[in-house]
C-alpha cells in the first residue's frame, strides 16, 4: 500500500497533524472550563504562541525527515550536484549509521545554503529555505501563493516570538498590520497557520507520489479543525 512506503514522512505528517490540533483545542476548552474569562484569554494566547513555535519546528522536521529517507532509499539522489562539498571524516563515516550519514549530508547542505542566504540579495524567506533543499533533489515545485504567504507570516511571527520578545518588524507588519502594536495571537491566527502547514505537508507528499509515479495523496488538508 502507498501509505506503507518508507517514502512518506510527509503523509504521516499530514495525518498526525490532526491529532496534534485536536489536543491543542481540547486544552483550550479545558482552560475555558477552569478559569475566568480574563485568565482564560491569557492562557489561550500563551498556548497559541507556543503552538506557533512548535508548528515551524514540525515543518523543519518534515523536510529533514523527508530528505533523509529520500537519500536512504534513492541512491541516485547522492549524485545531486548540490551535495558536492559535503564531507565526512573516515572516523565519522565508520561510526555513523546510514540514517546519520544522510542527516549529516542534509544538515551540511542546509548550512551551506544558509551561509549563502546571508547575502541579502540571495535570501529565501519563509519556506524558501525548505524549497531550496527539496529542489536539490528534484522535489521542488509550486506552492499555492496563499499558503506561501501564510507560512511567511508564521515564520516571521515565530522569529519575533523567539528572538525579539514578540516585537514585529516592518516586514511582518506589512503582511499582518494587526501586529503593529505587538504580537497577540488567538486561535483564529493559529487555525490559519495550522491549515497552511498541513497544506504544505500535503504539497510535499504529492510531489513525492508524482516523482514515484503514484496517485496523489487523498485530500487530508482541506478541513478546518473545530473552533473551541
Amino acid at each position: 500500500m502507498m501509505t506503507e512506503s518508507p517514502f512518506y514522512p510527509a503523509i504521516v505528517f499530514v495525518r498526525s497533524c490532526r491529532a496534534t490540533i485536536d489536543a491543542f483545542y481540547m486544552a483550550i476548552r479545558a482552560i475555558g472550563q477552569v478559569y475566568e474569562p480574563e485568565v482564560q484569554l491569557r492562557h489561550e494566547r500563551t498556548l497559541c504562541a507556543q503552538g506557533v513555535v512548535a508548528l515551524w519546528s514540525e515543518i523543519e522536521a518534515l523536510i529533514y525527515d523527508t530528505l533523509v529517507i529520500w537519500l536512504q532509499y534513492t541512491p541516485d539522489a547522492w549524485l545531486s550536484k548540490d551535495l558536492e562539498g559535503v564531507t565526512l571524516s573516515v572516523a565519522e563515516f565508520m561510526v555513523m549509521t546510514p540514517e546519520e550519514r544522510c542527516r549529516s549530508a542534509i544538515r551540511q547542505l542546509d548550512e551551506r545554503s544558509r551561509d549563502r542566504r546571508k547575502d541579502r540579495n540571495k535570501q529565501r524567506p519563509g519556506i524558501g529555505r525548505f524549497e531550496l533543499l527539496l529542489g536539490a533533489f528534484g522535489l521542488g515545485g509550486k506552492v499555492d501563493p496563499g499558503v506561501r504567504k501564510t507560512l511567511f507570516e508564521l515564520w516571521k511571527v515565530r522569529n519575533a516570538l523567539v528572538h525579539h520578545r514578540g516585537t514585529a518588524d516592518a516586514e511582518l507588519v506589512g503582511v499582518a498590520p494587526e501586529f503593529g502594536a505587538g504580537i497577540v495571537l488567538d486561535y483564529i491566527h493559529f487555525d490559519r497557520y495550522v491549515m497552511a502547514t498541513m497544506q504544505y505537508g500535503k504539497c510535499v507528499a504529492d510531489r513525492i507520489t508524482k516523482k514515484l509515479g503514484l496517485p496523489p495523496l487523498d485530500d487530508l488538508a482541506g478541513e478546518s479543525p473545530p473552533a473551541p
